[in-house]
This record gives structure tokens, C-alpha cells and sequence, in this order.
């Protein structure tokens, strides 16, 4: 399905159903392709726990707690008293 942008405000409830059987739609400005709205898959799961671990410097098992104490320890920086 292409939408140009002008039409977008007025045809969201096309745009919607279109979303909803799975389609692709193009959105386009002066007959241009500048845009593409996917579907969401909803089977597929988008939360990736490791990914997010590793953004957040998170370790596997950690509680919360001791995930915050850890980022202050490392936040500190180094002491005189640590050399």
C-alpha cells in the first residue's frame, strides 16, 4: 500500500488496517518513496535480556542492588589509597 504524507492525517484508519493484515506501506512525498511503516510481528519476541545486560552493564544474576552498588564502586574512580 503507498500513503503520501498529505493523505497520512486523513487515512490512519486504512494505514491501520493495512498494518494489521501484514503489509508493508510506503509513504511517500511528491510521488518519492521516503518511508516504510512495517508490521510488528507479534510471535517474534523483541526483548533480547542480553542485550540489555550488556548496555546497562548488568551481570547475569545480579540483583538490583548490587548492580547499583557495583556502578558507584566504578563511578568513584580511583583513590589514593587504592594505588
Amino acid at each position: 500500500m503507498q500513503l503520501s504524507l498529505t493523505n497520512l492525517r486523513t487515512s490512519t484508519y486504512e494505514l491501520r488496517c493495512a498494518l494489521e493484515r501484514g503489509e508493508m506501506v510506503e509513504l511517500t512525498f511528491h510521488g518519492e518513496v521516503i518511508g516504510l511503516v512495517n508490521p510488528v510481528d507479534m510471535e517474534k519476541d523483541t526483548f533480547d535480556e542480553n542485550i540489555m545486560n550488556a548496555y546497562f552493564n548488568r551481570r547475569a544474576g545480579d540483583d538490583p542492588y548490587t548492580a547499583i552498588e557495583r556502578i558507584k564502586q566504578e563511578r568513584k574512580g580511583r583513590q589514593l589509597n587504592d594505588i
